[in-house]
């Protein structure tokens, strides 16, 4: 009989270096010193887009190439998360501040409130990046961690699958549950590093993919359709599998299809008409505008058709939105909340705590607080659910500190989660992509990110200790086979 275990390939070590600390350092006390010696006039916004903009990509950049020297990192993989959805964003929002289509208090906010957001994003990626350079995030854990066989991963894959679509066709809506069946995950990115060396992997492999996939397209959600397929690249990824130019493109196409499918649907839903799926990517390029969410000028031409796309695509992103939001309401029309919004949620998670305490925020997402309270004031009858953002909810509890310190906490934690998920093995790259697919989000807020991070690694360890004592015993009951037949 097979077994579920093979041995671990040893690893080199690393020890931090000096100038790791000193180049965060230096890049914070830069960022400190454009806060403190520039005023908040409209003269000085140029200015310190200047100097922030290429403090916060020199950082990634440093981040990925000198304290992880790998690109299959959860920390990178945050650091370019940042990246999208604050510094890029921030340059397209600075330089389409009158856009009708954008948040009221964005449009009507002074430079000062881009100069604050330029800031305190900078010295928020500058504490994550030192956080993992201070928990050593690149040398891999000594830990054992049970490579699967193929038969197992396959039956992970297959058994999360099913219960992914229960979940979603049966309408059974818990997050612990979800986390547990979001096992498959960790097996396509398994398979996928499988799959480079071993052909016979790759059939099976596709097909579940594909019917994961799928259940995104079905039910308008963009991350689902594409996560899947961004769990076997990075499986085959890590194997060493080159992937060309032909695919590159193939794999940007298919993501650009999924979005005007998904979207093409959601708008056609809003606008009150019935549009086939397979005919949401048409619809969204040649009937709706994706960046306003209603239906185009019929007079539209293709130059403004592609335009309109492009700009609904980065609205995805729209993480400074958010913070600009909260930075001009708190403190003057919202209190800090002191950390309520960083542990009630968490608390309310937990059963039957919620029971003993008095708590403002009774569920763990952040989301329809945020719209009611920041958003849509005046619109109780509003249903969306906004993303506050890690970074505004850091903010909204305790300030440009809380920014800070939150950041370096966080940093330090991915780090350490980097050292057991380093990808030297088909089972950390799978437990990679599993816990990357919630630990990116820096769009969500703290509470979710931590709660669900907490319940993945859970799962993850509970899995590697049950599949090794089974694997054991396995090779123990192969061994008693072989010496009754001789």
């Amino acid at each position: 009989m097979g077994t579920a275990l093979s041995a671990s390939s040893s690893v080199d070590r690393w020890r931090p270096t000096l100038p790791t600390p000193i180049f965060v350092l230096g890049a914070i006390a830069c960022g400190l010193g454009v806060g403190s010696i520039l005023s908040s006039s409209s003269s000085d916004l140029p200015i310190v887009t200047l100097v922030c903009l290429p403090i916060q990509i020199g950082l990634f950049l440093f981040l990925s190439r000198y304290v992880m020297r790998r690109g299959l990192a959860l920390s990178v993989w945050i650091g370019f998360a940042w990246i999208v959805y604050f510094t890029v964003r921030m340059v397209f929002t600075q330089a389409d501040r009158g856009n009708l289509n954008e948040n009221s208090l964005v449009r009507a906010a002074g430079d000062d409130a881009f100069v604050w957001a330029w800031i305190v994003t900078t010295l928020g990626l500058a504490a994550f990046v030192l956080g993992v350079a201070i928990s050593d995030g690149r040398r891999p854990s000594t830990r054992s961690v049970p490579d699967f066989n193929t038969k197992t991963l396959l039956g992970f894959a297959t058994i999360g699958l099913l219960g992914r679509y229960a979940m979603v066709f049966g309408g059974i809506a818990s997050g612990f549950i979800e986390n547990i069946m979001s096992l498959y995950l960790l097996a396509f990115g398994a398979l996928g590093y499988h799959a480079v060396t071993n052909p016979s992997v790759r059939r099976p492999l596709y097909t579940l993919v594909g019917l994961a996939s799928m259940v995104g397209i079905v039910t308008s959600f963009k991350e689902a359709a594409i996560i899947p397929i961004a769990a076997l690249a990075i499986g085959m990824a890590a194997a060493g599998f080159k992937v060309g130019g032909k695919r590159v493109a193939l794999m940007v196409g298919f993501g650009f299809f999924v979005f005007l499918t998904v979207q093409g649907n959601r708008v056609a839903f809003d606008e009150g008409e019935s549009v086939p799926i397979y005919m949401g990517a048409i619809s969204a390029f040649t009937d709706y505008d994706l960046e306003s969410g209603v239906r185009a000028d019929p007079d539209r031409g293709l130059n403004d058709a592609v335009v309109d796309t492009m700009q609904g695509m980065s609205r995805r992103f729209g993480g400074v939105t958010s913070i600009i939001v909260v930075y001009e309401r708190v403190p003057n029309d919202v209190e800090f909340l002191g950390g309520k919004s960083l542990w009630q949620p968490a608390a309310s998670s937990v059963p039957m705590l919620p029971a003993h305490l008095d708590l403002e925020f009774q569920v763990l997402s952040m989301g329809r607080y945020f719209t009611t309270t920041f958003i849509a004031v005046d619109q109780e009858e509003n249903a969306s659910s906004q993303a506050i953002t890690m970074l505004g909810d850091l903010y909204l509890n305790f300030g440009n500190v809380g920014v800070v310190l939150g950041m370096l906490a966080w940093g330090i934690a991915i780090g350490r989660l980097d050292k057991l998920v380093s990808p030297t093995s088909a089972t950390r790259v799978g437990a990679l992509v599993y816990l990357g697919h919630i630990l990116i989000g820096v769009e969500r807020n703290v509470a979710y990110l931590f709660v669900n991070g907490a319940i993945r690694v859970m799962v993850l360890l509970l899995v590697f200790r049950a599949v090794a004592r089974w694997g054991q015993r396995e090779t123990s009951a192969s061994r008693l086979v072989h010496a009754g037949a001789a």
